[in-house]
């Protein structure tokens, strides 16, 4: 066979194989597009078998929040109750969250959208891992909030495919920060005592003002001093309302320092409600204990007092209802005196008194039963409180603890 003939054929075959090559990459199916969908499918419907969350943050803690007995607890707390409603609301956006655009699939582009791994080099990131019934998880890294709009920068753990979902997704970044923070809220008007040893000088006693200008006054006054204004007790007195904290820790083990300076304080409110403070101050921060307990003597006598109020203010009121009948059942009396006799005025008056008046309180109308549905109320609050705070110590924020630490001078006006 000839040169030329033998290049033509080699040629021919060339292009054949090309063309089969071509035709047969034609004809494989075309890659699958990202498609939008929910970010962590099944959640929503798995919500309540949740049972675990760990919030890993990049160079930072691992806090991890697991479903006990109790409830939800903060492992690296020592298990001190977690803040549910920031939890759950979490775990809500999450499981809600739909991926609307699919974003890079290229691991270096990563950085620009913060869904790089969180252990990467310059990571900011969150990964969220969910843990729910049985071994099914969900393991999200949180990026950046989308700048142009709402949403943020997702990528699922194992996938290379990154998305913009449609909602803002944060995890708090800290263990403090998933604290349940709300420690007891007991209001300054309940308040009727107060006594506080401050770290310098002697003790300051407040009480609740019976008359006259502020709520509170400092029963102790020295003598020759006023007191710097009217209200001047009412932001320690008010120590226990809206009390949140900063920090938890196990009250075993506990012992503050040498130098910290103590100070102890106790509360009483109108129903016998007992709260003993012992803190410490060091370097900014300050650590509380708390004790509570129920003065059932005191709470005794305060249920009798408000049960005889109660039946005062129903007599007066009935009298008042009896009062106001009258005139009506006479004139009822009047137009049928001539067909029923002498009894029709009688009878009148009964119906229509019968008919107005007003129904008697429980303190009245089982005067036993409501002094032991009172008194179970006052037990469960200090119960709740015993709970939250037995075994704990806690650090309270600046401005509370402020309050509690000033010296009698604070109180007072400069001398003369």
């Amino acid at each position: 066979m000839k040169q030329k003939q033998i290049l033509g054929l080699a040629a021919a075959a060339a292009v054949l194989m090309g063309l089969a090559v071509y035709l047969s990459e034609s004809r494989k199916p075309a890659e699958e597009a990202p498609v939008a969908g929910p970010l962590a499918p099944g959640l929503e419907a798995g919500l309540n078998e949740v049972k675990q969350v760990v919030v890993q943050a990049a160079g930072g803690e691992t806090i991890t929040l697991k479903r006990g007995e109790a409830g939800w607890g903060v492992e690296e707390k020592q298990g001190y109750a977690a803040d549910v409603g920031k939890l759950r609301e979490l775990l809500l956006n999450l499981a809600q969250a739909q991926r609307i655009e699919p974003k890079t699939a290229v691991e270096s582009s990563y950085p620009v959208l913060g869904v790089q791994d969180v252990d990467a080099e310059g990571a900011s990131n969150v990964l969220l891992r969910v843990a729910g019934a049985g071994s099914e998880e969900w393991a999200v890294i949180l990026g950046q909030n989308n700048s142009r709009g709402a949403g943020t920068f997702v990528r699922l753990k194992d996938e290379a495919q990154s998305w913009l979902v449609d909602r803002n997704l944060a995890a708090e970044k800290t263990a403090s920060g998933w604290l349940q923070r709300d420690l007891m809220d007991i209001a300054a008007n309940r308040i009727t005592g107060v006594e506080v040893q401050p770290p310098e000088g002697g003790s300051v006693q407040i009480e609740a003002n019976s008359g006259g200008e502020g709520d509170f006054r400092i029963a102790n006054l020295p003598k020759g001093r006023e007191p710097a204004s009217a209200f001047v007790g009412d932001a320690t007195a008010g120590f226990l309302s809206g009390l949140r904290i900063d920090d938890v820790r196990r009250a075993e083990g506990y012992v503050p320092a040498e130098d910290a300076q103590a100070t102890t304080a106790s509360f009483r409110t109108r129903e016998g409600v007992l709260v003993a403070v012992k803190a410490h101050t060091q370097g900014g921060e300050t650590w509380a204990s708390f004790e509570v307990s129920l003065d059932e003597q005191a709470a005794a006598e305060r249920i009798q007092g408000e049960q005889a109020r109660e039946a005062m203010a129903h007599e007066q009121a009935l009298k008042a209802a009896q009062e106001a009948a009258r005139p009506a059942a006479a004139k009822d009396a009047d137009t049928q005196a001539a067909g029923e006799g002498d009894s029709a005025p009688a009878e009148a008056s009964a119906t229509a008194s019968t008919g107005e008046l007003p129904e008697p309180p429980k303190a009245v109308s089982d005067p036993e039963a409501d002094r032991a549905e009172r008194l179970k109320a006052l037990q469960d609050e200090v119960a709740k409180l015993q709970r939250a705070t037995e075994g704990w110590v806690f650090k309270i924020p600046s401005f509370k603890a402020d309050n509690l630490r000033r010296g009698m001078d604070a109180y007072l006006k400069p001398k003369a």
